[in-house]
């Protein structure tokens, strides 16, 4: 995801270039799994922050997805609470509303339990489901995710999650697992990713599953302004 400020415009206002999954979410922790769509789901837009301090926060956004199939307009209004447990524990609640024209209305529920034992570790515990007019039932997702800062240009993460429909039955269409590293080279904000990962698909005709090993490589380039990224850090570490 990136999230760039426009101070010329207002200190509130954020340009978007994000896939679809990692706008609701952080860019350390932005999907949980892969996305099921086979199209890379890119949007642009604008965010609007109508109350960014303290734990709770308030932002709008318009986005429009691009991809070969057209173009996809959503509009949508996001409210996270965060409250602190215990000293490295934390809770995040966020309750999400949107229009967009292929889906139309929906709303989307996300809890997290994170787990900070240092500044440079996270592990997460987090589910989130959706309902639209689009879907039957609820389009769910969950995911233990741990994450770790090696050094100033490296991190490694690994996930295992699962994700399904409640309709027509209560079963998940994958089980995952994963390993990710990433590491920035050449600049400071050009990244590769390599990830190693093996699934349990369901197949759709026979109700079976299967074991897949796959592996996915990302080059990324950042437009994060640096403001922004020690934001993100700091509402990381609870400051």
């Amino acid at each position: 995801m990136r999230n760039i400020s426009l101070p010329r415009l207002s200190d509130r206002v954020r340009f978007l270039v994000s896939r679809d999954e990692s706008i609701d979410g952080d860019r350390a922790f932005d999907d949980i799994g892969r996305d099921d769509d086979d199209e890379e789901q890119t949007r642009l837009g604008l965010r609007w922050l109508f109350s960014d301090m303290g734990r709770t926060q308030l932002d709008a956004d318009g986005t429009v997805k691009v991809n070969s199939s057209g173009l996809n307009p959503r509009v949508r209004g996001r409210l996270r609470h965060t409250r602190g447990l215990t000293e490295t524990t934390q809770a995040r609640l966020t309750q999400i509303v949107f229009w967009e024209r292929d889906e139309r209305f929906g709303t989307t529920s996300r809890a997290d339990w994170e787990w900070l034992p240092n500044s440079l570790t996270l592990v997460r515990l987090t589910g989130r489901g959706t309902v639209s007019d689009d879907t039957d039932g609820v389009d769910w997702r969950t995911g233990l995710i741990g994450f770790r800062q090696l050094n100033r240009k490296t991190a490694i993460r690994s996930e295992l999650g699962a994700f399904g429909f409640t309709s027509p039955g209560l079963e998940a269409e994958e089980v995952f697992i994963n390993f990710r590293f990433r590491r920035a080279f050449l600049r400071e904000w050009l990244f590769y990713e390599l990830q190693p990962e093996y699934a349990w698909p369901r197949d759709e005709q026979t109700g079976r599953r299967r074991g897949d090993w796959r592996f996915i490589f990302t080059l990324e380039i950042q437009f994060e302004n640096p403001a922004i990224e020690r934001d993100r850090v700091d509402h990381y570490r609870g400051r």
